[in-house]
């Protein structure tokens, strides 16, 4: 599990070594275009520090323009941190299912 799992709490546990799984996009989708949630200022600063760690540990990559995008939201868990979630609806609406 050491190898999947960061177990310091320090890092993502992103898997090494596996090829990136390739989402197929319905015939004539349209790519959608979701405005961001609202968040306040100190969750905004806490989410920023997160993009920065997972750019820092390769687990996302910048880019500077894309068709499509979907907001994201910073929800403060019991222990005060913050956790990003990424409302994927409208994404979901475009891509083939690969299972039931």
């Amino acid at each position: 599990t050491e190898k999947v799992w960061d177990l310091t709490g320090k890092e993502v546990g992103l898997i090494k070594g596996v090829e990136p799984v390739k989402v197929q996009i319905k015939p004539n989708a349209v790519f959608p275009q979701v405005s961001q949630y609202h968040m306040t200022q100190d969750v905004l600063i806490e989410v920023s520090q997160i993009i920065a760690d997972f750019l820092r540990q390769g687990v996302l990559k910048e880019v500077l323009s894309s068709p499509c995008n979907s907001p994201i939201m910073g929800l403060k868990k019991p222990c005060g941190k913050v956790r990003i979630v990424q409302d994927l609806q409208k994404i979901n609406e475009i891509v083939i299912k690969c299972c039931p």
